[in-house]
């Protein structure tokens, strides 16, 4: 069953060329960096220099920030961490290319950031042209159609006057819902969190200790005064009913939508057999592999009907979980492709020959 893959983005896949990028390449998807995962920066920033000494391109497929609230918040006034991984990538794109693909969370990425690191911003949905063949890559929601809430809002959000107008907010309410946004994807982390330790509670030793873990873990941590703040910030600062909309479209926009994607639908094959199929009646060939992130269940599939193999990156964490750290990237050669760990034994590698 294909859902939400319209004739509209046919018509749009259809009028993409593949880049041609010879050589070794690298990706990796999903690092989610951020002011609170210092081990997950760091074991990325080392990637980057050994993508500088390895590799002959880099190409990231989405979420490379856990958030992104504009490149004007990010250029003029980052934080230290920002900062650090701004001069990361400066540095990488000064020795190789580096391409950017919108994640889920961070697609309000723009060219000025790009300009500034020496990247370049590719369409969502992206064609290239490898050693191993032709490779068709994008971040990965798009294609989980069966979620159907999620892709209405993804639409919504999606639309340049929605964008607009969450950009033209003054810089401190973007800030104040950065800080919202964090809050909620604290509480999500601690409702997962709180839902395993139910679970395992509830085998161990029954209902009542569980229903305390639960408690516990599900104290927020949003502070009392960032709480007022958060409300003073968008009570001054957006007097008018457009702009209120805007900011509580805003606050989903980032936390809303993390949240809702903490479910990680899986992609619908059967949409991205058709997106490919679409990349064929344009230029006579099919893909020779789709490769995605977003889900964060790394593995080798095979579409049922193309027969094409399908490849699912890593995700990024080695701080939540410093027992089971993950992280890891795709390099691709002249007919093989490898999906290898960074810095950790949790996820298993996959060797594909073309």
């Amino acid at each position: 069953h294909v859902k939400m893959w319209s004739s509209r983005k046919r018509r749009l896949l259809s009028k993409l060329l593949p880049l041609t990028l010879t050589g070794t390449l690298y990706l990796a998807s999903d690092i989610h960096l951020g002011p609170s995962i210092m081990r997950t920066n760091q074991a990325f920033y080392r990637f980057l220099k050994e993508a500088e000494a390895k590799a002959d391109a880099l190409i990231l497929p989405g979420d490379i920030f856990n958030v992104w609230f504009g490149d004007d918040v990010a250029l003029r006034h980052p934080q230290p961490w920002l900062a650090e991984a701004l001069e990361a990538f400066r540095a990488c794109a000064n020795q190789i290319p580096v391409y950017f693909i919108h994640g889920n969370r961070d697609f309000l990425i723009g060219q000025e950031l790009c300009q500034s690191l020496g990247v370049q911003l590719l369409p969502a949905e992206t064609l290239i042209r490898s050693d191993a063949g032709l490779l068709y890559i994008c971040h990965g929601d798009e294609f989980c159609t069966d979620d159907e809430r999620y892709m209405a809002l993804r639409r919504q959000l999606r639309t340049p006057r929605n964008q607009a107008l969450f950009l033209s907010l003054p810089r401190t309410v973007r800030q104040a819902i950065a800080r919202y946004a964090r809050y909620m994807s604290q509480r999500s982390q601690r409702k997962v969190a709180a839902a395993k330790q139910n679970q395992e509670a509830k085998i161990a030793q029954g209902s009542a200790r569980s229903h305390a873990q639960d408690l516990v873990a599900n104290k927020l941590d949003m502070t009392e005064a960032d709480s007022r703040h958060l409300q003073t910030d968008l009570q001054t600062a957006a007097p008018v009913d457009e702009v209120n909309d805007n900011v509580n479209k805003a606050a989903h926009l980032q936390a809303g939508v993390s949240d809702i994607a903490n479910l990680y639908y899986d992609v619908n094959e059967a949409a991205i057999e058709q997106a490919l199929l679409a990349v064929q009646a344009k230029l006579g060939e099919l893909p020779t592999l789709m490769i995605h992130g977003h889900t964060h269940k790394p593995a080798l599939h095979q579409l049922p009907t193309l027969g094409i193999p399908r490849i699912v990156l890593p995700d990024w964490d080695l701080d939540h979980a410093p027992q089971q750290p993950r992280a890891g990237f795709l390099k691709i050669e002249k007919k093989s492709v490898s999906l290898l760990p960074w810095e950790n034994d949790t996820i298993t590698p996959i060797y594909l020959s073309l």
